[in-house]
């Protein structure tokens, strides 16, 4: 399963499914990371393979779809790393198993706390981006398509933070950020 995040300023990146967290575990921060930052995501799985898949026939392609957050460390012993570096770091991608169709999901109110501001992508936008990605990448059944909701924001941990999600009434991430 490949992790395909289009970030909120337009990138395309692959995350590892080492990344990957369904369990809403805590992250504790490694001690050589001195910043962190993290994204809100809407996400949906693929559910049949596919290549330069135009709008009009996305619908086919994106199946359920829900609300995570990414996880971004900036600095490894006070320098900055790439964005390719920090996509890699074990236990960065909290999702779940979606349970709502993206029609469901683009109608949801959605809230993470932390000060985080953005709105609930629409299906529109998910068909443009499944556009954009499988422009550059040929996307398999159980793909994961992540759109960051606003621009990564950087977390001052001091000891511990937690961060909630919801989807309407649901629960979708519940997690700390120790360090």
């Amino acid at each position: 399963m490949n992790i395909i995040v289009l970030t909120s300023d337009g990138k395309v990146v692959t995350r590892p499914d080492t990344t990957l967290v369904h369990d809403n575990g805590d992250f504790f921060v490694p001690d050589y990371v001195t910043v962190m930052a993290a994204s809100p995501i809407a996400y949906f799985k693929v559910v049949k393979p596919g290549k330069c898949i135009s709008p009009e026939f996305a619908g086919r392609y994106v199946g359920k779809a829900g609300l995570g957050v990414l996880l971004y460390p900036c600095e490894y012993n006070g320098v900055p790393i790439s964005l390719a570096e920090a996509s890699c770091l074990d236990h960065t991608t909290y999702i779940r198993e979606p349970v709502l169709s993206a029609e469901e999901f683009s109608h949801s109110p959605l809230s993470l706390s932390g000060g985080f501001e953005f709105g609930t992508p629409s299906v529109e936008r998910f068909h443009k981006a499944l556009e954009l990605v499988s422009s550059r990448i040929y996307l398999r059944s159980g793909d994961v398509v992540c759109l960051e909701l606003c621009c990564p924001e950087t977390l001052h941990f001091g000891g511990c933070i937690r961060i909630t999600g919801r989807t309407g009434d649901a629960v979708e991430v519940d997690f700390r950020i120790i360090g």
